[in-house]
């Protein structure tokens, strides 16, 4: 976890939607639901920053839709931001380490 004055910078976008920079401070959380296009494929990214001015960065793919006939396209992906780097947690299994900071 982040000590209490960390604040982590976040920025989600595709390429028809933009969501605000938000400004988290440790344990404060942000929720969104990422909706699919009706035809074609729906990709988030998103870029999230923390440290001193900011230094240690990371931009990844933090929502690709994969329509699955059995469930829809219903997944719940959680992202963990911690000091080590990123973790993915998918339908609220063990959560699975995914990126480092740069």
């Amino acid at each position: 976890m982040f000590d209490d004055k960390t604040i982590l910078k976040v920025h989600c976008y595709s390429g028809n939607d933009d969501f605000d920079v938000l400004l988290l401070r440790n344990r404060e959380a942000k929720f969104w639901r990422f909706n699919d296009r009706w035809f074609g494929e729906t990709i988030f990214s998103c870029d999230l920053n923390y440290g001193f001015h900011f230094m240690h960065h990371k931009k990844f793919r933090s929502y690709e839709s994969k329509w699955n006939h059995s469930n829809g396209n219903k997944a719940n992906v959680t992202w963990l931001a911690v000091e080590r780097g990123l973790y993915r947690v998918y339908e609220h299994r063990t959560p699975e380490f995914m990126h480092e900071w740069e």
